[in-house]
């Protein structure tokens, strides 16, 4: 065991550290476990950030929502009825030539009395919904899950006075999500503009068509009815075997959704609802499974199934911890990482704009040009990889897929191309964006760094990000001085109008290339192709820029309000332009300022987060506390994006709060670099973490006490160099399994700790004022300062 006293005056080198163990000053301190919660003490923390319900929620944002990664419901009260839970399945796509979302339907509770008095609570710990209604005629009393391990619902309840629940199914027209609520909204549009009486009468859900049950869309619904290209499937059947309920629904293309229940009651007045749905691509749907699954869970029962299904929460939320004094941006941090284990699952499909909670949308596919990207962005650093590997999966599948989505003039060199939007097979085509399949393939990148598997890097990734950078080259033009550029695109969302050289496609571009250039020397590959990479990288246009910054593209400078970041991905997240270098911070925070200072703003969630995010590579924990309590702000009640789904935008604040306790990107490719807490606002006294992940195979435990950090523990998965920043102002202890250290300025004059720590070994840094006192090391809840929820 080795133990070195590390005492910080001035500039710090690796003679000193050897001089210290020459004379026998090494602390006699082994490795301790860091205390943390008990199973009992983490529930009773979660508890306090459980949402509560005193009244009825009334939509798709206001709602209650469960899930097991593909099936999901949300629990709200529509019309005429006493509560409702909507059906969702993320892998229910139509077959024909939309291949987008299907609604399915909901579970309505209609009881006898009217209602007076509601309640609810959504229980981030046991991933369960409880509630109460009360009515005139007596009341019920119930509780809600969906079990990981089973594609079931179970809706418990109890029954009280004279109340007589009766629960049915409702389905949803078999029209895709996006093509029904298009429709619909252009018969709305028509009506309020020819009835000024209706105009006044439409509330904004059905304006927007938010609810496919709304009653004032019925008439609308009927007339479109007898358009048979829009309500081409057939008509669903229905039945009952072995006293279990079921809706077959087929589709003209092949394939369908089946949906079972059953309700088993006992003389008590209390009952159990278990409902499946699913699933058939093609061929020709059954009953079968469904009804096999539903009769299986009444057998085994609600408490039976929830042991089980809570013992795995339990694990799910062990994977890592942490606590913020400041109490709303703690809850939202966990209320996502609830809807992250809720949304997808690590033997699922891919994560689309929807997830497993139906609404209308138009957005019912994969979008490619920033949503899958921060999507699964968000699951990192909270240490939640296993839920990235369906996206994994998927771009290992799609090799032909994108191949195909390069058009003729550019399709050689096995060059491919992604398409804005996809299905969940990877099933699209290709007109504008060069840099999606780019920025999709960083996310593979970041999720080879996180887990330190360098042999996906190679076998995986390697060819796609080939294949990527060939239809960028193939589209190269090439100037007069022999400078390289990109043919006139879009930057997304920022405009309809094509530009040339745009930041967001010549950043992708170049992290692509030197990306590229990084893997054929690590695995030296000697690839043919290194020659054309480092011409292109030597000769490519630089970014454009103006007195503001970083500009959209050549001669297109950014004035007006931009909701996407496209053109600020050299900085964030591609590192392409250093922003910890002088000249390169100087232009990220002129760029920075410039887009957030912009008015009217037209931000959304994702603007709010991705500016909290860079504000931590700025270092600027005040900005980044700020940018996120604007999109706390802009939120739905229950943390969904808002009227309509857009799964991903909500959840990216995680990637922000990730960067102001640990960082771990690096501009040069081949590093791997932590930076423990560097961007914390002043005023927080006390903030810790447990378990988080960082780029390199690295789980890091850090905490923060009266204003100094007391620990340090970081775990080595793949036994890569760390490059630690140091984190501390005094002296510290290191006690460490094995390896060495040395210290030293890196380029930007930052004092790093170079670390030696064997796969599997785990080192502890702690301050020399912890050591003395021999305080715990614990990763416990800190106090909130700011309490605002």
């Amino acid at each position: 065991m080795r133990h070195l006293l590390v005492i910080i005056v001035g500039t710090f080198v690796l003679a000193d550290v050897l001089a210290i163990q020459s004379v026998g000053m090494a602390a006699e301190r082994s490795i301790q476990p860091i205390g943390h919660l008990s199973p009992a003490e983490f529930q009773a923390y979660l508890d306090q950030h459980d949402p509560l319900w005193d009244q009825a929620p009334r939509a798709w944002e206001e709602s209650a929502f469960i899930g097991n990664g593909m099936m999901g419901t949300t629990v709200w009260v529509g019309h005429s009825e006493s509560l409702h839970w909507d059906l969702g399945r993320t892998d229910v796509y139509d077959t024909g030539k939309h291949r987008t979302r299907m609604p399915i339907g909901k579970l309505s509770l209609k009881l006898k009395g009217e209602t007076t008095q509601f309640a609810m609570r959504q229980s981030l710990g046991r991933a369960e919904v409880t509630g109460t209604v009360k009515t005139s005629q007596g009341g019920v009393s119930w509780r809600s899950i969906i079990p990981h391990e089973k594609m079931v619902g179970l809706i418990e309840y109890v029954v009280s006075g004279k109340e007589r629940p009766q629960f049915t199914f409702c389905q949803t027209p078999a029209v895709p999500t996006n093509v029904l609520r298009k429709h619909l909204r252009k018969k709305v549009d028509a009506k309020m503009a020819a009835d000024e009486a209706f105009k006044k009468s439409a509330a904004v859900h059905t304006r927007l068509v938010t609810d496919f049950f709304d009653p004032k869309l019925a008439g609308f619904i009927e007339e479109l009815s007898s358009d048979k290209d829009l309500f081409k499937n057939p008509e669903p059947s229905s039945g009952e075997t072995d006293a279990i309920n079921w809706l077959l629904q087929p589709f003209s293309s092949g394939g369908g959704y089946v949906v079972a229940w059953q309700i088993k009651e006992d003389v008590s007045g209390k009952g159990v609802l278990a409902y499946s749905i699913d699933y058939f691509d093609q061929g020709t749907p059954t009953v079968d499974q469904a009804v096999q699954i539903v009769s299986q869970a009444v057998q085994i029962g609600y408490n039976s199934i929830s042991e089980k299904h809570q013992q795995w929460w339990r694990d799910y939320y062990s994977k890592s911890f942490i606590s913020l004094p400041h109490f709303a941006m703690e809850n939202y941090y966990w209320m996502q990482i609830y809807k992250m284990g809720s949304a997808t699952r690590r033997d699922g499909v891919v994560l689309d704009e929807i997830g497993p909670w139906h609404s209308p949308t138009e957005w019912a596919r994969v979008w490619n040009n920033i949503n899958i990207q921060i999507a699964y962005h968000s699951m990192m650093t909270a240490n939640h990889l296993e839920l990235c590997e369906p996206f994994i999966r998927l771009f290992d599948s799609m090799h032909d897929n994108l191949r195909n989505a390069v058009p003729a003039k550019w399709n050689s060199n096995g060059a491919m191309a992604l398409g804005r939007t996809m299905d969940l097979k990877g099933r699209m085509g290709w007109s504008r964006e060069f840099g999606n399949l780019s920025w999709a393939l960083h996310d593979y990148w970041m999720y080879c760094r996180y887990t330190g598997d360098d042999e996906l890097m190679k076998t995986g990734l390697l060819p796609l990000l080939k294949g990527s950078v060939n239809f960028m080259l193939n589209a190269l033009e090439i100037d007069s001085q022999g400078r390289y550029h990109l043919p006139p695109d879009i930057s997304p969302e920022y405009s309809d109008k094509a530009f040339a050289d745009t930041n967001y496609n010549l950043g992708l571009l170049r992290w692509s290339l030197q990306t590229l250039t990084h893997l054929n020397s690590q695995f030296h590959l000697n690839d043919p192709d290194l020659d054309r990479w480092q011409d292109v990288l030597t000769n490519l246009v630089s970014f454009p820029t103006n007195e503001n910054g970083l500009m959209i593209g050549s001669e297109v400078p950014l004035d007006q309000s931009h909701r996407h970041y496209s053109h600020l991905l050299p900085f964030f997240p591609l590192a392409v332009i250093d922003p910890e270098s002088a000249e390169g911070h100087e232009l990220f925070k002129t760029s920075y300022n410039h887009w957030d200072r912009l008015e009217p703003k037209q931000w959304n969630l994702f603007s709010y987060y991705g500016a909290a995010s860079m504000a931590a590579w700025l270092r600027d924990g005040d900005e980044a506390v700020k940018q996120l309590e604007g999109g706390f702000s802009k939120m739905a009640p229950n943390t969904f994006f808002g009227r309509i789904p857009a799964i991903e935008s909500a959840m990216a604040g995680t990637i922000a709060i990730g960067e102001m306790l640990l960082q771990s990107w690096t501009h040069t490719p081949g590093d791997f670099r932590l930076r423990i807490f560097p961007a914390i606002p002043e005023s927080w006294q006390e903030v810790c973490f447990r378990h988080l992940r960082a780029e390199g195979g690295f789980l890091v435990s850090a905490a923060k006490r009266d204003g100094n950090i007391q620990f340090v523990e970081i775990t080595s998965l793949a036994g890569n160099p760390c490059h630690l920043e140091l984190p501390f102002s005094g002296p510290f202890i290191i006690t460490s399994g094995g390896g060495g250290a040395s210290q030293g300025a890196d380029q930007n004059g930052r004092q790093v700790l170079s670390l030696e720590i064997p796969k599997g070994e785990t080192i502890q840094l702690i301050s020399k004022s912890t050591h003395e006192h021999d305080v715990s090391l614990r990763i416990y809840p800190v106090s909130h300062q700011v309490k605002d929820r």
